[in-house]
């Protein structure tokens, strides 16, 4: 039998749409669209980026409102949620800082490694701040918060 547990579907969120596309693929598209427009290069596939990202947006936001859901339901979900992503978090690094190249401060494209690092905490800080407004917030509540990622 499949788990259908909050905390099942609470991690799969968590996993997927919080970790995987709210913070490694967001931070991979910010980089791939901040190495091309160092360069000037490709105004294309930068407008392309840039609808993928409005796309992916979008696949975050329902994660997060479910999250929110299931926060609103049991208060205790929010520890729950923000452990699993402080779990989650050392990998995010080790993947971000894996990826680029050599050891200078600039990437081969001129854009500084250190902003990669700090975009990615930035999304993860921007969607823990959503979970945990949540917390003692009505169903009818939630259906009214404005939440708007980059």
């Amino acid at each position: 039998m499949k788990d259908q547990s909050s905390k099942a579907i609470a991690d799969a969120c968590i996993v997927y749409n919080m970790f995987a596309e709210g913070v490694l693929a967001e931070t991979g598209y910010w980089s791939f669209y901040e190495n091309l427009a160092k360069i000037n290069k490709m105004p294309g596939l930068l407008e392309g980026i840039r609808n993928i990202k409005r796309d992916e947006s979008r696949h975050i936001g329902f994660g997060t409102f479910l999250l929110q859901r299931l926060i609103s339901e049991d208060s205790e979900m929010l520890d729950y949620c923000l452990n699993r992503l402080q779990e989650l978090m050392p990998l995010a690094l080790e993947i971000n800082l894996s990826i680029r190249r050599g050891d200078g401060e600039y990437n081969a494209f001129g854009v500084s490694n250190a902003d990669g690092v700090a975009f990615m905490q930035k999304q993860l800080m921007a969607r823990v701040e959503v979970l945990k407004r949540a917390k003692g917030k009505t169903l009818e509540e939630l259906y009214k918060m404005d939440v708007v990622f980059e």
